[in-house]
């Protein structure tokens, strides 16, 4: 039996593994994840890694799906219904669909066929199950009575490793100079990171520069 095709822009990131994760105070949530053997939610404010830890989950398993509820709500619930049967099942954003009665029972089916039918599910939200606004009770029990991890997020020292870390996999050195110039001038948290990575990667090919103070100077302007 196949893996069920998403709709074609919902795509795994291409740097969503373990080991690009940096954990910071985290170690425990990500090792219950990496592990996997029984459901398990993530709460988090945006920014923390939630994703990256869902989609590394769904690339180690065997058949699995990453299903990003927000990106998926213009599709409607009847797009979670070839999800089931499979080994992981990861449900990104379930906070997204909280007041919809046709996708809270959609997400409730899901988690049931994976539960009945040996498979496993994780989930993230921006906040606890209780403060979600879910209209469905089945819904609200089924996040509650599951293991919850809080995901918080990186200090200075973990934000610097991660910085240095991403640039490295992009073939680029970054000075401990730029990385407390950056540090002090962008939002403290992974996707910010991520996302100025992504800026110098590309300015640094460009202009055939190194990543120094003056070119970050530039991106950040």
């Amino acid at each position: 039996m196949n893996t069920p095709q998403l709709p074609l822009e919902i795509r795994l990131a291409e740097a969503t593994e373990f080991t690009s994760f940096v954990p910071g105070s985290n170690g425990a949530a990500v090792s219950a994840v990496r592990d996997a053997s029984a459901p398990l939610v993530l709460i988090g404010p945006a920014g923390v890694g939630k994703t990256h830890l869902l989609q590394a989950a769904s690339r180690q398993a065997g058949r699995s799906a990453w299903l990003p509820l927000r990106q998926l709500l213009d599709h409607g619930p009847a797009v979670l219904e070839s999800f089931g049967g499979l080994d992981l099942v990861c449900l990104d954003d379930v906070d997204a669909i909280a007041g919809d009665r046709a996708w809270e029972l959609a997400v409730t089916r899901l988690i049931d066929s994976a539960r009945v039918e040996g498979g496993r599910w994780l989930a993230s939200l921006s906040h606890h199950p209780d403060q979600a606004g879910f209209q469905a009770p089945d819904l609200r029990s089924r996040l509650t009575w599951v293991a919850i991890h809080r995901l918080d997020g990186l200090d200075e020292a973990a934000l610097s490793q991660l910085l240095a870390q991403r640039l490295a996999a992009r073939g680029l050195r970054c000075p401990d100079a730029v990385s407390r110039y950056v540090l002090r001038r962008i939002s403290r948290s992974a996707a910010a990171v991520v996302a100025l990575v992504d800026a110098i990667d590309t300015a640094s090919l460009a202009a055939q520069r190194e990543v120094t103070i003056p070119l970050v100077r530039e991106l950040l302007a």
